[in-house]
């Protein structure tokens, strides 16, 4: 185990849409689709999609940086709080949100695909 610097973020939702929608912004979210009798697993990324976390307890997660996480966004569903931290983990226990739901469907043994973005039109 080694120390890594980061950012502790904690958040408590206003209610229990909120949460799911901040679970959806934050993490990502799978849906799922059949095609020719075939279940796909398509990943719909989120603010940490290429950012490695690790969920400490329930609404509390540590994540190494905050540069592509847009606090104000996440504020209109529940109370953030943003603290530099430190923690002994293990390289191998922070996971990006693809990594995440990578596994989950790997254990579910269905077809994993990135959805493509949406580009913002100028």
């Amino acid at each position: 185990m080694i120390k890594i610097k980061g950012f502790l973020i904690t958040y408590k939702p206003f209610d229990n849409i909120s949460r799911v929608t901040l679970h959806h912004i934050l993490f990502g979210r799978l849906t799922y689709r059949k095609y020719r009798n075939k279940k796909y697993v398509y990943y719909s990324p989120g603010m940490l999609d290429e950012i490695p976390f690790i969920r400490i307890i329930n609404s509390k997660i540590f994540v190494l940086n905050i540069d592509n996480v847009n606090m104000e966004e996440l504020r209109i569903f529940g109370d953030i709080t943003v603290k530099e931290s430190e923690r002994e983990l293990t390289i191998d226990s922070l996971k990006t949100g693809e990594q995440y739901w990578k596994d989950i469907a790997k254990e579910k043994g269905l077809d994993f695909h990135v959805k493509k973005r949406k580009q913002k039109r100028a």
